[in-house]
């Protein structure tokens, strides 16, 4: 079997066109899988956190690929609003980054951000399984 490894998702984008895989089907099912992998880090990253983040970390959600000037992508952030009216990804920021002292200091928990780095690879991962899944179905391998 041949063996199908990539280490950013610039050469797994330049790997695909190279195999003619690089379709919209394709392209909608890597960014999900990305998406998918990225939620599920930022929320164990939320449940981990110094702040008490379970409530707004089940509304940690993915949008629907979209097609903006040629280019696909999904968008992962925080829907709704807690018990108080406020919005949940305002809420997130602010506990993410922290507040100056002069608006009442906050140190930020930075989870979001070390998250985000942390599903680095595990994403490139998602990504190569559904490439070497496309492979598979059209029997190049």
């Amino acid at each position: 079997m041949a063996e199908f490894d990539c280490s950013s998702i610039d050469q797994l984008i330049k790997e695909m066109q190279n195999l003619d895989l690089y379709d919209e089907e394709t392209q909608d099912e890597v960014l999900n899988a990305e998406a998918d992998v990225l939620v599920s880090e930022i929320q164990n990253s939320m449940s981990t956190s110094k702040f008490d983040l379970s409530k707004i970390a089940r509304n940690v959600k993915k949008s629907k690929v979209k097609k903006t000037n040629g280019n696909r992508s999904v968008t992962v952030t925080v829907r709704g609003k807690n018990e108080r009216g406020e919005r949940n990804a305002v809420v997130a920021f602010v506990l993410n980054y922290g507040r100056r002292k002069e608006f009442g200091e906050i140190v930020g928990g930075y989870f979001w951000t070390s998250a985000v780095k942390k599903a680095e690879n595990p994403m490139l991962s998602a990504a190569e399984e559904v490439v070497i899944k496309k492979i598979k179905e059209r029997g190049l391998i």
